[in-house]
């Protein structure tokens, strides 16, 4: 007699369907921490980072525009106009003072704050420079305004602009840092979830293989096979059992071998019967 396994059919089947299970949570634990992550990252760029390059940009650009507008003060054919360039520096100082204060609040880490503390006293120098250079162009002495702005004011600014540079610098090579460890988590999580996919995949395989196993062992439908044990065991041997073509071994087979041969057995008997009489 064949061995019987020391785990039953229902045992074996529920212990695959919660292994199938098992793996799908972890996919999906996988990919929500691992996407997690990457999301974290991502908005430490587009909330951080990106806002910095911004500031340093706008820094920059004030800079730069406020020594050309001292220039194009120095250079006014009219009052109106230099009087209008003279404002725009009054508004480029308030947004330089405003924006290095918010540039420096932002900054999260020793590196950031190393690079950003010359730059207040670097401003205002700059501002001190540039405000003796408006008070000379107030005057009208537009040649000595013009020799301070390149003695003076252009190289103040060039000083301020210098530690922009820099931590710009910095600020990009980290962002592309940044940017490279995203690339790499979103390639490992898709490289790790596909794994666990091709696994789950193949446990879905071998799960149809080992049903359809069963079902070549039974060879019917749990409900068929019942159906013809009630008829036989109520005494019904005339019932029709069909077969798969090639079947001989399954359960549904023993079951039509076992009627055949309760049938033979019973018509032996009557035959018997019928002689004695």
């Amino acid at each position: 007699m064949e061995q019987r396994s020391r785990f039953t059919l229902a045992q074996r089947l529920y212990a695959m369907s919660a292994a199938l299970v098992v793996a799908m949570v972890a996919v999906a634990a996988t990919v929500w921490l691992m996407m997690d992550q990457v999301a974290r990252h991502a908005d430490d760029v587009n909330m951080r980072r990106a806002p910095q390059l911004q500031r340093i940009a706008d820094l920059e650009l004030n800079v730069t525009r406020a020594s050309l507008q001292m220039r194009h003060a120095i250079l006014a054919r009219t009052p109106d106009e230099m009087n209008a360039a003279l404002a725009d520096i009054g508004e480029k100082r308030a947004s330089l003072e405003e924006k290095l204060a918010e540039f420096g609040q932002a900054m999260s880490t020793q590196a950031g704050r190393d690079a950003f503390a010359p730059m207040p006293a670097l401003l205002r120098e700059f501002v001190a420079v540039a405000t003796e250079n408006v008070k000379l162009i107030q005057a009208g002495r537009k040649d000595e305004a013009f020799a301070f702005l390149v003695a003076k004011t252009i190289p103040a600014r060039n000083q301020l602009l210098m530690p922009l540079a820099a931590e710009k610098a910095r600020q990009g090579s980290v962002l592309n840092a940044e940017l490279t460890a995203v690339a790499s988590e979103a390639s490992m999580t898709r490289t790790i979830v596909v794994g666990i996919l091709t696994c789950v995949g193949l446990g879905l395989v071998g799960f149809a293989w080992y049903v359809t196993r069963v079902m070549r062992q039974l060879g019917d439908e749990p409900e068929g096979l019942k159906a013809v044990a009630s008829a036989v065991a109520a005494g019904d041997l005339t019932t029709r059992i069909a077969l798969r073509e090639g079947d001989t071994d399954s359960v549904m087979a023993a079951l039509r071998a076992m009627r055949d041969n309760l049938s033979r057995t019973v018509q032996e008997v009557r035959a018997n019967a019928d002689a004695v009489a």
